[in-house]
């Protein structure tokens, strides 16, 4: 579809490779991060669908973030959100130097999704936060792409700026 996904692998059980399984579990069981499930957030989403011809106002919005994966700085997600946690002192050093060395969150990398949901939890605690006054009745993300709902109008412009300056406050 005219797509270029560029992405980073290491040769199957090779040391990098090992050590990015390892870095990615150090980091689930520290952050405790729920991985968006699709079909959860689908069923979620259609039962809202359903009651929205009930309504005399409503707003959808979708959105979609470009180049997810290689746009999210793995090194400043360490520094702004994983160094300051009670990481073991081996493991902290061991994942800073992986990050200078990657900088990226590249797709396929194993570690790529637990930093890029580290620092997209913080989004959407935010982007909720800043919604929360507009009617937004349901706001869900999965990796790039997010569906905000509103019992209200509101306006294309104020989504839009509003979502921006979430990525401006978090980054």
């Amino acid at each position: 579809m005219g797509k270029i996904r560029h992405t980073k692998m290491y040769q199957p059980f090779s040391p990098e490779e090992i050590l990015c399984i390892y870095l990615k579990r150090v980091l689930d069981r520290k952050f405790h991060i729920r991985y968006p499930n699709r079909n959860e957030y689908m069923h979620s989403l259609f039962d809202i669908v359903n009651a929205l011809h009930n309504m005399n106002d409503f707003v959808i919005v979708r959105f979609d973030f470009k180049d997810f994966f290689n746009s999210v700085s793995s090194e400043y997600v360490f520094k702004k959100y994983i160094i300051n946690s009670s990481m073991e002192r081996y493991q902290s050093e061991l994942l800073e130097e992986f990050v200078k060395s990657t900088k990226y969150a590249y797709a396929g990398l194993n570690t790529s999704n637990i930093i890029c949901e580290i620092i997209a939890k913080h989004f959407d605690q935010l982007l909720k936060l800043r919604f929360k006054d507009s009617g937004l009745m349901f706001y869900r993300r999965y990796i790039d792409d997010g569906i905000l709902i509103f019992n209200k109008r509101v306006s294309e412009t104020f989504c839009l700026d509003s979502i921006n300056e979430t990525i401006h406050e978090i980054c």
